[in-house]
C-alpha cells in the first residue's frame, strides 16, 4: 500500500513512481509555475514534472559512508564517525538506527571506517557532508534501493525472498505461478490486496503470526493467498 501522505512530502525526499518504478527526488516547482493540489513536482533526472500523489511512494536508499583511514592515529577514524552521526542527527531529517547490524561501525580491508543505514534523504546526507566540511576525508556511495529490512536480524538488501545475512524466509510464493517474488515487486489494489507481477493473479498479503516461544516471526513472515474469485 502507498506509505506516503501529503504532509511528508518534501523538498530533498527521495521517492519513486508507482506507475512506471522510476526513481526521483522531490524538489521545488519551476519559478512561475503554479502548484496543483494533488501533484508533487519530482526530478527524475531530465527536469521536474509533476506527478499524482497517489502515484508516489518512499525510495529508501541504502548508504555506505566510508571514512578514510589515518595511520597515525586509528583512534581518529572513530572521533569522526562519531562526529558524523551527531551531524546528520543533529542537522538533518535523517535517522540512524544504533542498534542496526548494518549501522554498526566496521573496517574495510584498507582499514577504512565505514557504516551504512537506510534512508528517504540521500540528498541531505550529501548536504552534511558539504555543508559540515566533511567531504576531504568522507565518501559516500549509493548501494540501491532498499527492499528487505529482515524482521529476524535487521540486515538490509535489496528486492530479495531471503534474507541474504541469517537466511529467513520473507514471502511464500504465489499460490497460482509458485514463485518466491519479493513483496514489493506485488502491485497494490488496495488494503491486503495485491497483483502478483508474474502471472497476473489476485493474491492477498499477510503477516504470519508470531511464535509465542521467542516472540520471532513464522517463517516466512509474509504470506500469499489466492483472492480470485
Amino acid at each position: 500500500m502507498n506509505r506516503v501522505t501529503v504532509t511528508e512530502l518534501r523538498p530533498g525526499l527521495s521517492v519513486k513512481q508507482l506507475s512506471t518504478n522510476k526513481v526521483g527526488v522531490i524538489t521545488t516547482p519551476p519559478t512561475g509555475v503554479s502548484v496543483d493540489l494533488g501533484r508533487t513536482w519530482v526530478e527524475f533526472g531530465r527536469g521536474p514534472e509533476p506527478i499524482q500523489d497517489d502515484d508516489i511512494d518512499f525510495a529508501v536508499r541504502r548508504v555506505r559512508l566510508t571514512v578514510r583511514h589515518n595511520p597515525n592515529d586509528p583512534a581518529d577514524d572513530l572521533k569522526q564517525i562519531a562526529k558524523l552521526r551527531h551531524d546528520l542527527w543533529a542537522h538533518s531529517p535523517v535517522e540512524v538506527d544504533p542498534g542496526s547490524p548494518a549501522s554498526q561501525t566496521q573496517r574495510d580491508t584498507e582499514r577504512n571506517a565505514y557504516f551504512e543505514f537506510a534512508t528517504e534523504f540521500p540528498d541531505e546526507v550529501r548536504r552534511v557532508l558539504h555543508q559540515y566540511r566533511y567531504e576531504d576525508r568522507v565518501t559516500i556511495e549509493d548501494l540501491g534501493e532498499v527492499g528487505l529490512v529482515c524482521t529476524r536480524c535487521g540486515w538490509l538488501s535489496g528486492f530479495v525472498t531471503e534474507c541474504p545475512n541469517c537466511k529467513q524466509r520473507d514471502i511464500g510464493p504465489c499460490p497460482n505461478c509458485r514463485l518466491e517474488i519479493p513483496r514489493e515487486r506485488y502491485e497494490p489494489i488496495g488494503g491486503d490486496l495485491f497483483v502478483c507481477p508474474n502471472c497476473r493473479r489476485r493474491v492477498r498479503l499477510s503477516f504470519n503470526e508470531l511464535d509465542n516461544s521467542d516472540r520471532s516471526v513464522n517463517e516466512p513472515v509474509v504470506l500469499v493467498n489466492d483472492a480470485q474469485g
